[in-house]
C-alpha cells in the first residue's frame, strides 16, 4: 500500500521572500504556523527583471562576470534559508522547507504559484513604510491580497517576537481563525 507524502496531502504555507528586512520575520512566523499544523513550507522568490539589464541581477564585483537572474536568485534564497536554519536548527518546518524561483511581476506570480501549489496560506512580510509612500507606490502584499482568494497573513517588519514560544492560549486562538 502506497502512503502519501504529507507534503502532497496538506496545503503548503507559501512564503514569498524579497530579501528585505521584512522577509525574516515572515519566514519565521510561517514556519511557526506550519509546525503547529504539520504543514510543508515553500519559500518563493519572484525574479523581477530590471529593464536596463534583463536576464541579469548583478555583476560579480571582482571578476565583472554577470550572472543569470535565476542562478543569482537561487543562491540568495539558499543563503537566506541557510542563515535561518543556522539560527534555528531544531525548527523542523524550516529544515524541511523547499524553494521555488519564478520570474514576472511579484503580486501576480505569487497568486499564481499559490494556486499551482494549492497553498492554504500565503505569509508575507510587511515593509515599514509611511502611509503616503503606500498610497503613491502601492504594495505587493496589497496587490497579492487583491489577486487571490487564499488567506494572506502579513507580518510586520518589527515583529521581534517571532521565533519565541507563545503561550498555549495564543496558539489556540490562531488555530481557530
Amino acid at each position: 500500500m502506497n502512503q502519501k507524502n504529507p507534503a502532497d496531502t496538506f496545503p503548503p504555507v507559501l512564503v514569498p521572500v524579497d530579501f528585505t528586512p521584512s522577509s525574516r520575520p515572515a519566514a519565521l512566523r510561517a514556519c511557526e504556523m506550519a509546525s503547529r499544523r504539520s504543514l510543508p513550507v515553500v519559500f518563493l522568490h519572484v525574479v523581477h527583471e530590471p529593464a536596463d539589464e534583463p536576464g541579469f541581477y548583478a555583476r560579480h564585483k571582482r571578476s565583472g562576470v554577470t550572472r543569470p537572474l535565476d542562478k543569482m536568485a537561487q543562491d540568495m534564497l539558499d543563503g537566506f534559508l541557510a542563515e535561518l536554519r543556522a539560527e534555528q536548527p531544531d525548527n523542523k518546518a524550516l529544515s524541511e522547507a523547499t524553494t521555488k524561483i519564478v520570474d514576472g511581476l511579484p503580486a501576480g506570480r505569487i497568486a499564481e504559484v499559490a494556486d499551482q501549489l494549492d497553498a492554504g496560506t500565503i505569509v508575507m512580510g510587511e515593509h515599514a513604510r509611511s502611509r503616503m509612500s503606500r498610497l503613491l507606490t502601492g504594495s505587493v502584499s496589497r496587490e497579492t491580497r487583491r489577486l487571490t482568494t487564499r488567506q494572506v497573513v502579513l507580518v510586520p517588519e518589527s515583529d521581534v517576537d517571532v521565533g519565541r514560544t507563545q503561550p498555549a492560549d495564543a496558539l489556540a486562538v490562531e488555530a481557530r481563525s
